[in-house]
């Protein structure tokens, strides 16, 4: 068992979940590292000296996305941006076709990026940087030969099928959003609320 991550309400939630982890030991010999184990404490804090685990007070990264104070959406892009641009220059060495840098795109670089995007809304810089180095990959260099407007067109209309990665990423933020805004089962949740947040802009 690796990577799990609990949450806790308060203090007592703190001392169950310590029970919890030392029965555990008993039955199966394997001890919870407390120093590897980190935490973040929001809202009605519990005290300090009962949580044995590292705390962190700035960020926090489950399931390979950061979380926590100012900037945390920042630093999740610019990793990730990070890693996409890397990838396409590792393929980008190769001799491949449009049809081969489209199967790159989709599923080596948008696959990635959608992961993050059901957490955090990409920023208009780092949308246009992704634009760029998608473009960038597609042609070689930094000319472009084609208009954008059509080198996204399928095939059938005279267009190459190369995906929008900047509006995909955004529909499918939108799409999650308004989910959680029609769904009956997150009426006057958090959730609605900071949902109907994001989506203030298109209201």
């Amino acid at each position: 068992m690796d990577d799990v991550t609990v949450f806790c309400s308060d203090s007592r939630s703190v001392r169950r979940l310590i029970s919890i982890c030392e029965q555990f030991e008993q039955a199966s010999g394997a001890r919870v590292n407390c120093t590897k184990s980190e935490a973040m404490l929001f809202g009605n804090r519990p005290d300090r000296s009962s949580v044995p685990f590292t705390i962190r007070a700035d960020h926090l990264k489950l399931l390979g996305i950061w979380f926590g104070g100012a900037e945390v959406c920042n630093k999740n892009w610019q990793k990730w941006t990070a890693k996409m641009e890397k990838k396409l220059g590792l393929w980008g060495g190769r001799s491949l076709s449009i049809a081969g840098k489209n199967l790159v795109i989709r599923y080596e670089v948008l696959s990635g990026l959608l992961y993050l995007v059901q957490v955090w809304p990409v920023p208009r810089s780092f949308s246009s940087e992704i634009t760029r180095a998608v473009f960038r990959f597609v042609w070689g260099s930094k000319m472009e030969r084609v208009r954008p407007t059509t080198i996204h067109k399928s095939l059938d209309n005279g267009g190459k099928n190369v995906p929008n990665v900047a509006l995909t990423l955004m529909a499918s933020f939108v799409c999650g959003c308004i989910r959680l805004c029609v769904d009956p089962r997150y009426a006057g949740t958090k959730y609605h609320y900071v949902s109907r947040f994001y989506l203030s802009p298109w209201l």
